[in-house]
């Protein structure tokens, strides 16, 4: 008798596991392999959502099994043999539940009530293979300056004979080696494996390169796989072998096929960069054939446009951008479709330079302010905004608008507007702002100490003791020769110390001496010039930056000082220098393109005009043609296509010029 109760205890108990293995919705199936960084974030943001957890370690030497065995008891070891369907395959031999749900560690999932996707996925039970495709946020770049989307099918139905196959980008296969039948599904993923940080962390290019190169004669007309490839060959920078591969994509590639936006617009990157602007013209009217209701192609226009100095066009093409995405927005639509920085961000940093060259200060401001209110971080932005602000209202107006931006109630913004203050030379917002720091018991470095004397002049000298961070070296040239102090050039970094200290001594020598004397500016010491003198000039040592300036008998180098001046707001003293370049026969293309443009908002067209042909004939540029058609007559803008056409390869020139 109890040899039978011990059988049916038996018999009870796998009952029950197989109830849980039924009760199991959602697995989770992963790999892994020294993800310590990341797998947390990954693991706490799915576990709400999924039932079970495999994670499948392909041969981790950090912390990575120790942090998944805190979330399950199913870690598994899988030696890695450079294929990445196998691992994925191992792991699925392990999920019970009725989906299986697939993510990279360097993945994690919008947070959200999922209580209608599990109902959604409980009451479907599909006779045959099917999965559901999720929107996938991939970050990249620096500082996670890019998002760009795509979409992958990553949930699907478990025991149905669906398996991985490929070694890299591996495709998810029928028994019979069919694809499976999609539906979107509302689950949106943020995958940060490819931004600079992760990439050359784990050497992620080099890898794939690697797996994909093993494949190359195995998939040789595989359409999808010369994208893959294309996009490894563009990761490491060689953009022709890429270019290559992508048009090869292109070739075999059905428009409805899901990689086709992205190949578009990959190529149409890659054509910008290399100035292939024919073909580069011909991809956008591709995209926007097919998509004429979503934004990205209409920026690419955009930016196509502005490239060639048609700047009213570009214009509108970028408003149509934000015009589209407000739309949409409204309707819960989506549109974007490859990077959402194509539907707000770009367009106003687009407008915002469109805007500058025009001297719009109006439209600038709000393009600007459009910006930091999607990027805060944005600091370069700031001080630009800041800059235009100084030059047209009063410290007390502007103090409460970059306070509504940036809240002293953050002890880190209080520096930020300090430090902003101090690089667009206003004294009135330094000293505002430096009483805040003062009061508020703000931590300040010594690069902020010594900025802050040398724009307020302080009258004793300024001693910075031992700085926690590198010093500029322009800044530490520049206190040097205000202080008379030959010491501070001690704080400057070993490779730059011998430029430093043979500047200060010219400009030293240049000073004291009775007789003008030349400074001669070697190569390897302009850049850093150019920036002492630029500094000098925002603190306000404006005798000292002429006398300086007047000693300098180097064309090339005014040429660019006048260039960085105006690029920077100072255009008064700017195109003062490219004048004195102009009557001594001296200026060169960028400077007549400046002095054109000058004219031309000055209304004295037909000197513009002169100004830009004298640029073209020194060194072509794409958008004297558009800023012709901007001020310029039709006959004008006709007249200078003709010698235009003649300065460059015909590829280089789209296919819509000239536009009258």
């Amino acid at each position: 008798m109890m040899g039978l109760v011990f059988i049916l205890n038996i018999i009870a108990d796998l009952q029950l596991e197989d109830l849980n293995k039924m009760n199991k919705l959602i697995s989770l199936c992963m790999i892994v392999k020294n993800e310590e960084q990341v797998l947390n974030r990954c693991l706490d943001s799915v576990k709400s959502l999924v039932d079970e957890i495999i994670i499948v370690d392909t041969g981790s030497t950090d912390e990575t099994k120790e942090i998944a065995q805190r979330y399950t008891n199913h870690v598994y070891d899988f030696k890695w043999i450079n294929d990445f369907s196998a691992a994925r395959n191992e792991a699925l031999k392990h999920a019970s539940g009725k989906w299986i749900l697939i993510l990279d560690a360097d993945e994690y999932i919008q947070q959200g009530d999922y209580t209608e996707l599990r109902k959604m996925l409980t009451n479907f039970s599909p006779p045959a293979p099917h999965g559901f495709v999720i929107r996938i946020f991939n970050i990249t770049g620096n500082n996670n300056a890019n998002i760009m989307e795509s979409t992958g099918g990553r949930l699907f139905i478990n025991n149905l004979g669906i398996s991985y196959h490929g070694a890299l980008h591996e495709q998810l296969r029928t028994t019979e080696g069919a694809a499976l039948p999609y539906t979107p599904v509302d689950l949106t993923v943020y995958h940060t494996g490819y931004t600079d940080q992760t990439l050359e962390e784990k050497n992620k290019s080099q890898r794939n390169m690697g797996i994909l190169l093993g494949m190359k004669e195995e998939r040789k007309n595989d359409p999808y796989f010369h994208f893959v490839l294309a996009n490894e060959y563009k990761n490491k920078g060689d953009l022709d072998e890429a270019l290559s591969l992508y048009k090869k994509s292109m070739q075999r590639t059905d428009p409805d096929h899901s990689w086709y936006m992205h190949l578009l617009d990959r190529i149409i990157q890659i054509t910008l960069q290399k100035k292939m602007f024919r073909e580069t013209d011909h991809y956008i009217r591709l995209g926007l054939k097919k998509w004429p209701m979503h934004t990205d192609f209409h920026c690419l226009n955009g930016i196509l446009l502005e490239q060639f100095g048609y700047l009213e066009r570009a214009y509108k093409c970028f408003e149509t951008c934000i015009e589209l995405a407000d739309l949409h927005e409204k309707k819960n639509q989506p549109y974007w479709l490859t990077q959402i920085n194509y539907a707000r961000l770009i367009p106003h940093q687009m407008m915002a330079k469109i805007a500058f060259t025009l001297n719009n200060n109006q439209q600038y401001v709000y393009h600007l302010t459009s910006i930091l209110n999607m990027d805060k971080n944005n600091v370069s932005i700031f001080k630009t905004l800041l800059q235009v602000l100084l030059a047209n209202e009063t410290t007390k107006n502007i103090i409460p608008f970059i306070e509504k931006l940036y809240p002293l109630t953050h002890s880190h913004h209080t520096l930020l507007l300090l430090r902003s203050a101090v690089a667009c030379g206003s004294q009135e917002l330094t000293q505002y702002y430096w009483d805040k720091c003062i009061s508020n018991q703000v931590d300040y470095s010594s690069i902020d100490e010594l900025a802050v004397g040398l724009l307020l002049q302080f009258n004793s000298k300024i001693t910075i003791g031992t700085p926690e961070l590198p010093m500029p070296t322009d800044l530490l040239l520049c206190a040097a020769l205000v202080n008379d102090d030959r010491s501070f050039l001690e704080y400057i970094s070993i490779d730059e110390r011998d430029h430093a200290n043979e500047l200060y001594q010219q400009i030293l020598n240049s000073i004291q001496s009775e007789k003008q004397c030349q400074l001669l500016i070697s190569v390897s010491s302009s850049a850093l010039m150019i920036s002492f003198l630029i500094r000098l000039y925002q603190n306000h040592y404006h005798v000292l930056f002429d006398h300086l300036v007047s000693t300098i008998d180097d064309a090339s180098f005014i040429n660019n000082l006048a260039s960085d001046l105006i690029s920077l707001g100072y255009s008064e003293v700017g195109i003062t220098l490219l004048s004195i370049l102009l009557d001594n026969n001296q200026i060169q293309a960028e400077g007549f393109k400046i002095l054109g443009t000058y004219s031309c908002l000055l209304g004295n067209i037909e000197d513009g005009i002169s100004l830009f042909r004298n640029s073209l004939e020194i060194e072509p540029a794409h958008d004297l043609l558009g800023f012709v058609a901007t001020w310029g007559s039709e006959d004008a803008h006709r007249s200078f296509y003709n010698h235009y056409q003649s300065k460059f390869n015909q590829n280089e020139l789209p296919n819509f010029l000239p536009l009258i």
